[in-house]
């Protein structure tokens, strides 16, 4: 079953990210995570854990429905001081809908809370 983009309605296409294939959508270039593949693509899952925890997670809801089991879609902000981050969780099937560029800026993020 083809998954549809949350944010633009397009059918999400398979593509290889790092050592993951990911669901992206060929339009707005946003991306769907199943649970457990965020890891994957982190190295440091350590780091990734402080990033989404505490009072640094605020789950607030989203304008989109999960794209794999359909459940409204939660945001959550991620960061320590800065840059921030507010990525789409999926709160029964715990994936991750990540906007346009929403990656690299979570690599920057991460990179931001090692230092």
């Amino acid at each position: 079953m083809a998954l549809t983009c949350p944010r633009c309605s397009q059918n999400l296409q398979a593509r290889k990210e790092g050592p993951v294939e990911v669901d992206a959508c060929p339009d707005c270039k946003g991306m769907w995570l199943d649970f457990g593949e965020i890891e994957q693509l982190v190295q440091d899952k350590d780091v990734l854990t402080k990033v989404f925890q505490g009072d640094l997670v605020r789950p607030a809801p989203s304008a989109c429905s999960c794209p794999k089991c359909g459940a409204a879609l939660k945001l959550l902000k991620g960061g320590l001081a800065g840059p921030f981050l507010i990525v789409d969780k999926c709160p029964k099937c715990r994936g991750l809908w990540l906007d346009g560029g929403e990656l690299r800026l979570l690599e920057k993020v991460l990179a931001a809370a090692k230092t």
